[in-house]
């Protein structure tokens, strides 16, 4: 490759890297071209890139921005997974892809300014994602409410009820 063509692909990485939220490497040995082509699609979905990027050309972009401590990870067949919105949605994606096939395994990744190894970018993909925390979180406020208007409306309730039976028992006697 023309050292200008090299040159590029590391730009190429760099914007990359730049236009994310967050971004993980993964170890796509044993992936057919038509897998890659799946995740590459529900990824699409969730804001999500994926892509096969040369080791050599991996290393200069994080040396470049300064992700030092990634540098550790890079090495083998190596893969990154861009998150462009949302940290999490396609760490999860890709996760329960890499389950469903199991050839495909996380190296590292880089979420909030913070690296993290393999077993925690598991641990992580794991998680809820923002939106399920957040209905998680409005059905916990909503519960004491719920349960304060029952608990208001409960007594008129049974006094319409006991009105209703002493109703139909007049009926019955006429």
């Amino acid at each position: 490759m023309v050292r200008a063509e090299k040159i590029e692909k590391v730009n190429d990485v760099k914007e990359n890297l730049d236009s994310s939220t967050a971004f993980y490497l993964c170890d796509y040995t044993g992936l057919t071209v038509a897998e890659m082509s799946e995740l590459r699609r529900k990824l699409r979905d969730k804001a999500g890139l994926f892509k096969v990027v040369k080791n050599s050309s991996l290393y200069f972009a994080l040396k470049d921005k300064n992700f030092d401590e990634m540098l550790k990870y890079v090495a083998g067949p190596i893969a990154v997974l861009f998150a462009h919105q949302d940290e999490l949605e396609p760490l999860k994606t890709a996760y329960e892809f890499s389950e469903e096939v199991s050839k495909m395994s996380f190296k590292a990744g880089w979420v909030d300014g913070k690296v993290y190894g393999p077993q925690e970018i598991n641990t992580i993909a794991k998680l809820p994602g923002k939106n399920e925390l957040r209905a998680m979180l409005v059905c916990t406020l909503n519960a004491p409410i719920f349960k304060l208007v029952y608990a208001l409306n409960w007594p008129l309730q049974a006094l319409v009820s006991t009105l209703e039976q002493v109703r139909k028992q007049k009926e019955e006697v006429k």
